[in-house]
């Protein structure tokens, strides 16, 4: 979780929606206003290529935007570091 004067990211590991087997990430920015939140649609972050392995999602503030930085195991031993930069306001 990363946010700044009410405005959120969130971002989780999850199963791979064409192999539980595997990893994607998740994410969703929320908005609190003092008495009530509101969110996004849960995005995924992933490669979106089918058979690759997200994992260890680590976000931070970055200005006006989160920068979300995870591990991704494509086919074979590759393992990557791949960056995303979200708008923080949802």
């Amino acid at each position: 979780v990363d946010g700044d004067s009410g405005r959120y990211a969130v971002v989780w590991e999850m199963n791979d929606s064409s192999d539980t087997s595997k990893g994607d990430i998740g994410c969703r920015r929320l908005v609190y206003n003092g008495t009530r939140s509101t969110s996004s649609p849960a995005v995924t972050l992933g490669s979106g290529q089918p058979g690759d392995h997200e994992a260890e999602p680590d976000i931070a503030y970055a200005g006006h935007k989160s920068v979300v930085a995870y591990r991704d195991q494509g086919f074979g031993q590759d393992h990557n570091i791949e960056v995303v930069a979200i708008n923080a306001v949802a």
